[in-house]
């Protein structure tokens, strides 16, 4: 007997079709598909596996004739690798401010202590929030608009690196 389907559904690759084979031809003959972890995939009785969390499972052919089990069965192990999911939230809080000119210094003849000030509470943050399973690298670059160069922009932490998220994981 024997049985064909792929060794390992990689992370893009939910669905597998496996076959059986005894080896010759009988009218009254046919396979009961089996896995030894249902939590981890399902096999349904055409012998399509689909995948439902990663690990290694084993799939068995038990042959049947008149639909009855028999005792001669084949199996193949398969490994399901999980799927890397890169997904993150970003909340752009308020972005709205206020010019402060501050107070007029007439020695230098420039004012002190004023600039942009976000008009609410965090309303300059942006959060990035990592919501996939693997880790992600954050980059914010400032790039003026044409016809505004002289208007210019940085940020306080424009690169990190956000790990897959448990129940520890905050964001930035």
């Amino acid at each position: 007997m024997s049985l064909n389907g792929p060794d390992s559904l990689d992370g893009h690759t939910n669905v597998a079709q496996y076959t059986a084979s005894a080896g010759f031809e009988d009218s009254r003959l046919g396979f009961a598909w089996k896995l030894d972890n249902p939590t981890l995939a399902d096999i349904n009785s055409d012998g399509q596996l689909t995948k439902k969390e990663a690990g290694t499972v084993t799939v068995t052919a038990v042959l049947t004739i008149d639909q009855q089990e028999t005792e001669l069965s084949v199996s193949k192990k398969v490994e399901l690798i999980e799927t890397e999911v890169v997904s993150v939230n970003i909340d752009w809080g308020a972005l709205d401010y206020n010019y402060e000119l501050g107070d007029w210094n007439p020695d230098n003849h420039t004012y002190e202590n004023g600039g942009w000030e976000a008009t609410t509470e965090n309303g300059d943050h942006i959060t990035v929030t990592n919501t996939g399973n693997t880790e992600v690298t954050v980059h914010f670059d400032y790039q003026s608009v044409s016809g505004l160069e002289e208007v210019t922009g940085s940020f306080e932490n424009n690169d990190f690196s956000l790990p897959a998220p448990d129940d520890s994981t905050e964001s930035k």
